[in-house]
């Protein structure tokens, strides 16, 4: 089958190929799933955040109001 050394060239390029691919195909999906869990935990706050706003402007107090949107400020930065 592997008689000239053609052949075995494009075998071994074939197979670095398909072993190189696998690497790559499993870096981008860890970073994928990290992306995401980062981008998840960051809307979950930003979401905490607004429902506190939202609920300190139920009371209509204004000194809570603006502490909490200065706290949210901050915590945005």
């Amino acid at each position: 089958m592997l008689n000239s050394i053609s052949k075995k060239i494009i075998l071994g390029i074939s197979i670095v190929l398909l072993i190189s691919f696998g690497i790559l195909e499993a870096i981008i999906i860890n970073e994928f799933q990290s992306y995401n869990k980062k981008s998840a935990k960051e809307n979950i706050a930003m979401m905490g955040e607004s429902i506190s706003v939202r609920t300190s402007m139920n009371t209509g107090d204004t000194e809570v109001i603006m502490g909490i949107v200065h706290k949210a400020r901050q915590t945005k930065q």
